[in-house]
C-alpha cells in the first residue's frame, strides 16, 4: 500500500481523538490524515509520566519517518505530560488539547472539570488552574520566571501574584533582580509600587547601589529610603570596589539606614518649601491695597523710568532738596545728620 507523505497525524490513548479527527476532516477537505490510537495500552490517566513519554515518543518516531507536516495530541493526558518536550524534539508543529478552563472561567461561576489523575497533578494543567479572575490573583510553580515592564525579574518554584496589592509573593527558591539589588530567600514578599520587600529564611541581598550586601532568616526592606532591617542571625558586609576594602558587622539585630539618600531628600523638601513659601509671601504682598512691590524686576522698571535728578522741573523752594532726598533714597544710602 502507497503511503502519501505530507499528511497530518493524529494521536490518542483510546478512541475519544476521532472526534477531533472528524472535525478536522470536514475543515480540510482534501487532507491527508493518520490516526494513531494506542488501545492496546489504554488508559494513560493512572500511568507515570515516564511511561507516557516514552509511549510518545514510539508515535512520534513513527509520524516522523511519514514526514507529517504536524501532529495533533487528541489526548488532554499526553498533552499535559509532554507537549513542551515533543516541542523540543521535533521540527513539525506539535497542537496539543487541554481543558477548556479558560474560556469557562469567562462565564464565571464554578468550573467542574473531568480529567485523569496524570492530567490534574501535571504542571501545566495547575497553571490553566492558576489565575481566578474575580479576586485577580495567580498562582506561578516550578521554574517560573517573570519579567516585568519596569526592567524586574522574579523566578521561584512556588507563589502567587496579587494584582490588587501589586504583590508578588514567592514560597519556595524566590529570587527578585531589580536595577540595583539582587534578593535570594525561601519566602518573599515583593510589594513593586510600594518598593517594600519582607523576606524569610536564607535571605541573602546585595545592594549594588549602596555597595552592601546583607543575610539573615528575617528582612525588610524599603527600597526608597535604601533602609534594611534584618534580625535572626544577621550580617551586613560593607564594600567599596574602588578601594578593594570591606567591613564586617554581625549582631542580633541590624537598622541599615542609609543616612546620605534621606538627608539629600530632606533638604530637597525642605528648599522646595522655602521657595514655596517665600512665593506666597510674595503673592500676598502684592495682593494688598496700596502695596508697592520690591521685586527686582519692579525695581529695574522703576528705576528705567524715573528721569535724572538734575532733569526734573522744579516745583518749590525745596524742590532741589526733595529731589537729593529721592535720588538718595532710590539708592537705599539716605544718612540723616543730627
Amino acid at each position: 500500500m502507497q503511503i502519501a507523505e505530507g499528511g497530518i497525524a493524529f494521536f490518542d490513548s483510546g478512541i475519544g481523538g476521532l472526534t477531533v479527527l472528524a472535525e478536522c476532516c470536514r475543515q480540510i477537505k482534501c487532507g491527508v490524515f493518520y490516526y494513531y490510537g494506542d488501545n492496546g495500552r489504554a488508559p494513560y490517566g493512572n500511568l507515570p509520566a515516564q511511561t507516557i513519554r516514552e509511549y510518545l515518543e514510539e508515535a512520534f518516531s513513527l509520524f516522523e519517518s511519514l514526514r507529517v507536516r504536524g501532529a495533533v495530541l487528541a489526548c488532554n493526558t499526553a498533552t499535559a505530560v509532554c507537549v513542551e518536550s515533543l516541542r523540543a524534539r521535533y521540527s513539525f508543529p506539535v497542537i496539543g488539547t487541554e481543558p477548556a478552563i479558560f474560556p469557562a472561567a469567562k462565564n464565571g461561576g464554578e468550573i467542574f472539570v473531568l480529567a485523569t489523575n496524570a492530567t490534574c497533578q501535571s504542571d501545566r494543567f495547575q497553571k490553566l488552574c492558576a489565575y481566578n479572575t474575580d479576586s485577580e490573583m495567580a498562582r506561578f510553580f516550578t521554574s517560573s520566571e517573570i519579567w516585568n515592564a519596569d526592567g524586574d525579574y522574579l523566578s521561584a518554584d512556588a507563589g502567587m501574584y496579587d494584582k490588587a496589592q501589586d504583590l508578588y509573593m514567592v514560597t519556595r527558591n524566590g529570587y527578585i533582580l531589580t536595577e540595583d539589588q539582587e534578593l535570594w530567600g525561601d519566602t518573599l514578599s515583593y510589594f513593586r509600587t510600594l518598593g517594600y520587600i519582607e523576606g524569610r529564611g536564607n535571605i541573602q541581598m546585595d545592594d549594588r547601589k549602596e555597595k552592601m550586601m546583607a543575610f539573615g532568616d528575617y528582612a525588610e526592606y524599603w527600597n526608597e529610603a535604601g533602609d534594611m532591617l534584618l534580625t535572626r542571625r544577621p550580617s551586613v558586609i560593607s564594600y567599596d570596589l574602588s578601594r578593594s576594602d570591606s567591613v564586617f558587622m554581625a549582631a542580633d539585630s541590624i537598622m541599615a539606614r542609609t543616612i546620605s539618600v534621606l538627608e539629600e531628600r530632606r533638604e530637597a523638601e525642605r528648599k522646595a518649601a522655602e521657595a514655596a513659601e517665600a512665593e506666597r509671601a510674595a503673592q500676598q504682598t502684592a495682593a494688598r491695597p496700596g502695596s508697592t512691590s520690591t521685586t527686582p524686576s519692579a525695581n529695574a522698571e522703576r528705576q528705567t523710568n524715573t528721569p535724572p535728578t538734575d532733569q526734573r522741573p522744579a516745583t518749590g523752594e525745596n524742590s532741589d532738596v526733595v529731589g537729593v532726598q529721592d535720588a538718595v533714597a532710590e539708592s537705599g544710602d539716605l544718612q540723616q545728620d543730627s
